[in-house]
């Protein structure tokens, strides 16, 4: 059997989170971009968000081209720089579905096993949203919706995403401590 190698997973993970937030950015772009086509959507809205989105991304890559694959630093990167991506979305959309763009991070994070992470980009998330609506509320007059069911329906679903990632991670954390004899059942 080979000997663990944590520089082997950690780059790893940062590949599959690479990838991860690769194909959620062009879905998105295609999403945005065939919005402002129709017309839906002003050009200053995407050219916000597709630069939020991509430079964030480029230079998350910059980072793991410089710094090596198995750079530490990249989850940090990737969770910030897609919480501004989300965040230019959250703050600036005025659809009522855009919470849906955080649920792709959750699933990047479970990758990192790390449970003080997964909840310090909770707080974020929080209050990304929570901002978010109270500005869609006050400022856009958009008040029918912050008070809906919709709206608590947003944060009952990132909340249990969020509480569902963070028992996964303390599960999987404790079952590869089991393995290699660090806990005892």
């Amino acid at each position: 059997m080979q000997d663990y190698d944590e520089s082997f997973f950690i780059a790893k993970a940062n590949k599959r989170a690479s990838i991860t937030w690769f194909v959620l950015l062009l879905i998105a772009s295609v999403f945005y971009g065939i919005k402002v086509g129709r017309g839906q959507l002003k050009e200053a809205y995407f050219a916000d968000f597709f630069v939020a989105g991509w430079l964030s991304y480029l230079g998350g890559r910059i980072l793991l081209r410089f710094k090596h694959a198995d750079s530490l630093r990249y989850k940090w990167v990737v969770g910030l720089g897609y919480l501004i991506f989300y965040a230019v979305i959250a703050w600036t959309s005025l659809d009522e579905v855009s919470y849906v763009f955080i649920l792709p991070l959750v699933c990047i994070l479970i990758l990192y096993k790390d449970p003080k992470f997964i909840r310090t980009m909770m707080g974020i998330t929080l209050f990304v949203l929570i901002s978010s609506n109270l500005y869609k509320g006050l400022a856009k007059g958009m008040m029918d919706f912050v008070a809906s069911e919709e709206c608590v329906l947003q944060f009952a679903i990132v909340i249990c995403c969020y509480a569902c990632t963070n028992m996964a991670i303390a599960h999987l954390v404790q079952s590869d401590g089991c393995i290699d004899g660090f806990y005892q059942i």
